[in-house]
């Protein structure tokens, strides 16, 4: 499987708001991506993974 993650910038102080996504893309992978943003509405980090999913 696989992890990938990017740190575009330093926040902002305070809070981040995060969103989450996951779809499967083909039997039993899961493809996930997560992303941040600071108070000031700057996109501060992303990541994506593929990964395996257990039943």
């Amino acid at each position: 499987m696989t992890f990938t993650a990017y740190l575009r910038r330093l926040p902002a102080p305070g809070p981040l708001r995060v969103t989450m996504h996951a779809a499967e893309i083909t039997s039993g992978r899961m493809d996930e991506t997560a992303l941040a943003w600071d108070t000031k509405g700057n996109l501060v980090a992303q990541a994506t993974q593929l990964a395996a999913i257990r039943h």
